[in-house]
């Protein structure tokens, strides 16, 4: 083949790399096929994608981390606390869908601390709200468990399937026991 349209074959297989095209693994199929095996590579970009993968989590685990203080340990206004928590599940999620290009499994995970955040969220507000009241705080739970199951079953993510049955498990045993 000649070289110079080799060059530009695999400069377009290095742009629709770039852009998300092709998928990665099929981009790197044809350049090592173009290339016949001498394609470099670049590390530095995996290097920058595994240091933002990295910062991404660290950053995640924080706001769950200030999530919980917020929720358990500190003495603001009700409001201001819902107000930092959903701050903190907006940007949660936010990480989850800019995720989902370079990890999928991350990008679950940031949803799954997106929910237990509002879970915590749900349940603390209406123990301030509903001081001692079961009736109250059932309904939140059995209305979390639909939730769950519902995004499980629309979404194909089978861990908020499961967590939605295995809440309706509990809160029937709860429901038995007294």
């Amino acid at each position: 083949m000649n070289p110079e349209r080799k060059e530009i074959i695999i400069n377009e297989i290095k742009h629709w790399k770039k852009s998300k095209l092709l998928p990665e693994h099929y981009c790197d199929f044809l350049l090592t096929l173009y290339s016949e095996g001498d394609e470099q590579f670049e590390p530095e970009q995996e290097k920058a994608v595994a240091k933002f993968k990295l910062l991404s989590v660290v950053f995640v685990q924080i706001c769950l981390l200030l999530s919980v203080v917020v929720i358990y340990f500190t003495d603001f206004f009700l409001v201001m606390q819902i107000a930092i928590c959903v701050l903190f599940i907006g940007i949660t999620i936010f990480a989850a869908y800019k995720m989902a290009s370079y990890s999928v499994l991350l990008s679950h995970f940031y949803y799954l601390v997106a929910a237990i955040i509002l879970f915590l969220l749900m349940v603390y507000c209406t123990s301030i709200m509903f001081v001692n009241n079961q009736i109250a705080m059932g309904a939140v739970i059995f209305f979390t468990c639909i939730v769950w199951l519902t995004i499980g079953l629309k979404w194909k993510m089978s861990y908020f399937t499961i967590a939605g049955i295995g809440g309706f498990l509990l809160f029937a045993l709860f429901l038995t026991l007294n």
